[in-house]
């Protein structure tokens, strides 16, 4: 193998190893139906106590993550019921799950490299509902990858963060 292909061989691998974490995607959907002006009360199901793959997750973490929500929805002009009451229901959803990413470059008959990097997969979904309609109103999911087996509670809250910026604004003038 000539020096070139070495290091040509050297960068490709220090590429692939230097993709630690993926982009955040977000995803949301409204029922274009509902009048988002007329809720005035929201409860919050308890957070989930674990999330698979996601071994930094807690429930403490899972609380940190409710709060971030409750603030957006009050801030969307919402007020916190008891859950028998509320107009609208939340629930959160937290999972991960890990694999093993393999990955294999050819230069040429003389240079290749194969390797395999574990590759873990973080996501979180709110869903709304009308309790009195029985139905979804709104959903927001987020997903991020990360190949250094870490997307830490930081990053969950960042994700919450910017996926709850994309709930329907309502009647804040209440």
């Amino acid at each position: 193998m000539r020096v070139g292909e070495v290091a040509v061989a050297c960068l490709a691998l220090l590429g692939v190893a230097c993709q630690n974490t993926g982009a955040l995607h977000l995803r949301t959907r409204a029922d274009e139906s509902a009048d988002f002006a007329r809720y005035r009360t929201y409860a919050q199901a308890p957070p989930p106590k674990s999330a698979g793959a996601l071994v930094e997750y807690t429930e403490i973490t899972g609380r940190k993550f409710d709060a971030v929500i409750a603030e957006r929805l009050e801030q969307a002009g919402l007020t916190r019921a008891p859950w028998d009451e509320a107009d609208l229901q939340l629930a959160l959803s937290v999972g991960g799950e890990a694999r093993i990413e393999v990955w294999d470059w050819h230069r040429s008959y003389v240079a290749s490299s194969t390797g395999a990097m574990p590759v873990l997969t973080g996501s979180l979904r709110v869903d709304v509902y009308d309790r009195r309609q029985e139905r979804v109103v709104w959903q927001g999911v987020a997903w991020q990858e990360t190949m250094n087996d870490a997307l830490g509670e930081a990053r969950g809250l960042r994700a919450v963060r910017r996926l709850m910026a994309r709930y329907p604004q309502g009647d804040p003038a209440r």
